[in-house]
């Protein structure tokens, strides 16, 4: 798998080789490009956008440690610096990355707004179900709210 810039596109028809599924109000595709390759995306009512791509590319499972070693460990990686959180519901998505609160729904509406160190354990309990224990969430604020 690797990851994708989001883009928006018509679904394309007459290939044979898409697959639309509805789950609850969410609308998911996956589409076969020229390469072989298989996009999994999703829809909204201004169109698809492009979630992750898949290939046949062979992996070995020394690949996927070396790319979990990486996401989970390196300083640069996204998921290091930052909290990244995702809770899927059959209404509303919630994310969380770093301090910035999404809200989604299945129409592609969305509010959003930041989350204070203050309020972050709260946030955590309410809207993903995380209770973290008080050494945890200390540790968290400490890291990715430097100066709270």
């Amino acid at each position: 798998m690797r990851a994708r810039a989001r883009r928006s596109w018509a679904p394309r028809r007459g290939t044979g080789k898409n697959q639309d599924v509805r789950q609850g109000e969410w609308r998911f595709g996956i589409v076969q490009e020229a390469d072989g390759a298989r996009v999994l995306r999703t829809g909204h009512a201004d169109g698809w956008f492009d979630l992750c791509e898949y290939t046949l590319e062979e992996r070995l499972p020394v690949d996927y440690v070396v790319m979990n070693h990486y996401t989970s460990t390196h300083p640069k990686s996204s998921f290091i610096c930052r909290p990244v959180i995702q809770r899927a519901a059959p209404h509303v998505r919630r994310t969380l990355v770093g301090e910035r609160l999404t809200v989604t729904r299945p129409d592609g509406t969305s509010d959003e707004r930041d989350v204070s160190a203050h309020e972050l354990g709260e946030i955590l309990v309410r809207e993903f179900g995380i209770e973290l224990n008080v050494d945890d969430g200390a540790e968290l604020i400490r890291v990715h709210y430097a100066g709270a």
